[in-house]
Formats: structure tokens, sequence, C-alpha cells
């Protein structure tokens, strides 16, 4: 799994996704990051910056 000292999670972070409803153009745009980085942190390949997992969390 994707899990940081911080405590990002791909699968958790897929599954608020998958509650809210929301979209990967709309988390990139209220993160501040590029569809790409949304996609890679889905996917558990790459972990925000700590400064991005705030904006992320408002999803969970």
């Amino acid at each position: 799994m994707s899990q940081t000292p911080y405590g990002f999670d791909a699968a958790r972070f897929r599954a608020a996704r998958a509650a809210a409803g929301a979209t990967v153009p709309h988390i990139a745009r209220t993160a501040q990051v590029t569809e790409r980085a949304v996609s890679l942190y889905l996917a558990g390949t790459r972990t925000p910056r700590p400064a991005v997992l705030v904006l992320l969390a408002r999803y969970e």
C-alpha cells in the first residue's frame, strides 16, 4: 500500500473519491495539481506533499 509517515493511504483516497462521486478533474482543480498527479495518487505510485494532502482531505 501507499502508506506514508504522515498517513496518506491510496486505497482510502480511492474509497473517499468514490463515496463523494468526485471526478479526477474536479479533485485536481481543487487541490491545485495536475490530473496526472491525482491519477498517480489514486494508483498509489505517488504521494502528495503535505500541503496538497490538506486540500485532498476534504474528500474524506
